[in-house]
């Protein structure tokens, strides 16, 4: 296409030739990255599956414990009181036995940053009560996978809020279906204070790019700390940390109680 917004076949013909050398040095590269792909880079004596035994991702409509593992990890490298990952950006599970970096990008492959933010207890509230009235029957990736607190929900209950034509949050109207929310202090659990602000670990998608909807709530905050990491940097620490052993992954730990 050129300048005139024309098409001339005889000028694709002309540049359609393969240039040899560049191919080359390309192919080379690309064999490169792929064989660092193979590289191991942590181990793990527990399955993590991404899939239910019917091919429903569990993140989208739960608490997964791939999805605690990665929102762990995201807290641990940020130091915040809480995190928030959302489902959509896991795209893999985890098989016991040697980790590999490809699968490690298999897990998270688009790249994030971990960032590291502020939101009131208020707006935490409207955060899980926007994001957990996906948490249906089929689910959807704005579903939040959590780190530092639990809480209770009730999908019986309508959520009550308004989105614009992108299904971006405008406002919640009122806390339906989400109550009993703790935050982790410590190692006690203690009720969430709507007046106290909470530092929050996540990616960029939603910290600084407003993603899963939350653009009302993150539009407009600075994060305190951005590009602290890659997201599958971050997670392969996590496994390291723990010696591969992720046994605790090995089931939930009621982080999400759901009543449906």
């Amino acid at each position: 296409i050129t300048n005139d917004g024309n098409i001339y076949p005889s000028l694709i013909q002309k540049y359609s030739k393969v240039d040899t050398k560049i191919k080359n040095e390309f192919d080379q590269i690309v064999a490169k990255y792929e064989q660092a792909a193979l590289n191991v880079v942590a181990k793990t004596d527990t399955d993590l599956p991404l899939e239910d035994e019917t091919g429903n991702w569990y993140a989208y409509t739960q608490e997964s414990t791939l999805g605690n593992l990665i929102a762990d990890s995201i807290r641990e490298k940020t130091c915040g009181d809480i995190a928030l990952m959302n489902a959509g950006g896991i795209r893999a599970g985890i098989k016991k036995g040697d980790i590999t970096y490809k699968d490690i990008i298999d897990v998270i492959p688009f790249s994030n940053m971990i960032c590291l933010s502020e939101v009131t207890g208020k707006e935490l509230l409207d955060i899980l009560e926007y994001t957990s009235s996906y948490a249906e029957k089929g689910g959807s990736g704005s579903n939040m996978q959590i780190s530092g607190m639990k809480y209770d929900l009730d999908t019986s209950k309508v959520a009550d809020y308004e989105v614009d034509s992108d299904l971006n949050l405008i406002k919640v109207n009122s806390i339906n279906r989400v109550s009993n929310v703790q935050i982790l202090n410590g190692d006690k659990y203690e009720p969430i204070d709507l007046e106290k602000t909470y530092k929050v670990g996540s990616i960029s998608y939603i910290l600084v790019g407003g993603g899963c909807g939350l653009n009302c709530i993150f539009g407009n905050k600075k994060p305190l700390l951005e590009d602290i990491a890659t997201d599958f940097e971050t997670l392969i620490d996590y496994i390291n940390s723990l010696n591969g052993d992720l046994s605790r992954y090995a089931n939930l730990d009621g982080r999400i109680n759901i009543k449906r």
